[in-house]
């Protein structure tokens, strides 16, 4: 995925098109406020769930690969007074080296799924664990429903509609196929700019199936103790209807 690129639209749309998760706010806050003052956030872009927590003083290394999007963390953290610390460190959440210890790790927004290889997301979950200070804790927001029917898609419009920002009416097109428990989304952007002239890129977006056990089954052997299983942001039970699959787990030792 061309985060980088992406960036340019990221906060617009998710605004957009995304009211359901934007409750899960509320659940960082609330599990800051219960397990610690410094927190490490894998996978932090330009910030959504990071400078809410700053803002009420908690310390935050926000980790991320894109650059782009970090450059945008860093502007929206301009406006933030009197908050925590905040740090922003580039790098692949499958393999990062601190040099320091997190009260707990926060992985939202089915950051964790980006990994479709295995080996990535078992270097993942060791990382985290040597980064935790002892009973440190860790949760994890995952999409228990990535591979909805139909295995596959051809091109549809989304959405369109007005960034004033960019002085654009975006417009989006996705398809997409199913590949070894991994989705593909092919997404295509049209921007019609208020000057008349267009643009057009394109954006391949992937997520990897991860079910309830085998994420117990690798937390387990990584050196945790689950917690808590949640189906929702409000710790609503999670079954098979559920929207979101989220998962604390407790560093052992």
């Amino acid at each position: 995925m061309d985060w980088d690129k992406f960036a340019l639209i990221y906060d617009w749309e998710f605004d957009l098109i995304c009211d359901y998760q934007k409750q899960d706010i509320n659940f960082w806050e609330r599990f800051a406020q219960k397990y610690g003052n410094n927190l490490l956030e894998l996978g932090a872009g330009s910030g959504r769930v990071t400078l809410p927590l700053v803002k009420k003083g908690y310390n935050i290394y926000a980790l991320d690969n894109s650059a782009k999007m970090l450059e945008l963390l860093k502007i929206h953290s301009i406006s933030i007074e009197n908050g925590g610390e905040l740090n922003m460190v580039q790098a692949n959440m499958a393999d990062f080296s601190l040099n320091r210890f997190f009260d707990a790790v926060i992985v939202s927004y089915s950051s964790l799924q980006h990994l479709t290889a295995y080996p990535d997301i078992t270097n993942c979950l060791a990382c985290i664990y040597r980064h935790l200070r002892p009973k440190g804790m860790v949760a994890f927001d995952l999409d228990p429903d990535v591979l909805s029917f139909p295995d596959t898609m051809p091109e549809r419009q989304v959405y369109s509609g007005c960034n004033n920002q960019l002085k654009a009416q975006v417009t989006l097109f996705t398809s997409w196929f199913t590949d070894e428990k991994v989705r593909h989304w092919n997404d295509r952007y049209l921007l019609e700019y208020d000057d008349q002239h267009q643009e057009e890129f394109h954006n391949h977006i992937v997520l990897k199936a991860l079910y309830l056990n085998e994420m117990l089954s690798m937390l387990t052997a990584a050196g945790f103790r689950i917690t808590d299983i949640a189906g929702g942001f409000e710790g609503e039970n999670f079954n098979e209807k559920s929207e979101r699959m989220l998962i604390t787990a407790q560093k052992k030792g």
